[in-house]
């Protein structure tokens, strides 16, 4: 049996604070604060824990001079460890499992290798297309949005939400979008 060091470096934006590793975790570097009237509180070094999205993906809430973002786990692996010449916008989980977020797992893609990437290995059917770039209409108006993202921007509706109402997984009340030619 072999054994594996994990590796890690600092999560981009936030160094000194978070780092992350080649197996997918993130940990919270040791800190002192300063308490009124306790004086100092230390807080160890420790793994976060992540939570899942709906859609499968691992995020952790990191937090930098009280401001709190969540951070979808295997963007801060790929940002940290693979070079990206190409400046590609998508980090593709080679194995299909999304919540895998080793480094040797995630590759750099743009959309559309990533949506090849997912139909050659059935992870999508072939005549699915990715919901954010479908263009919708509006059934009331006959207004047409070049995406589903500028639907979501448009009308206020989050854009997973409204990702499952067009491909028909929930049932959204008074929504009259629809994918253009579905």
């Amino acid at each position: 049996m072999t054994n594996v060091t994990e590796k890690w470096l600092p999560v981009a934006g936030y160094e000194g604070k978070y780092e992350v590793s080649d197996l997918g975790n993130i940990k919270s570097l040791a800190k002192i604060m300063k308490m009124p009237n306790l004086g100092d509180k230390v807080y160890p070094t420790f793994i976060m824990r992540q939570s899942t999205t709906k859609q499968g993906y691992k995020r952790v809430k990191l937090s930098v001079d009280g401001v709190k973002k969540m951070c979808i786990s295997h963007r801060l692996v790929a940002i940290a460890f693979i070079p990206n010449p190409e400046n590609k916008a998508t980090v593709n989980h080679k194995n299909g499992i999304k919540s895998d977020n080793r480094v040797l797992n995630l590759e750099w893609a743009t959309q559309e290798e990533n949506e090849k990437h997912a139909v050659d290995n059935k992870l999508k059917s072939q005549g699915e297309r990715h919901c954010k770039s479908k263009k919708v209409i509006n059934k009331l108006t006959g207004e047409i949005y070049v995406s589903a993202v500028q639907t979501s921007k448009i009308s206020g509706i989050n854009i997973y939400t409204l990702c499952d109402k067009l491909n028909g997984r929930t049932k959204l009340n008074n929504t009259p979008y629809e994918y253009l030619n579905s």
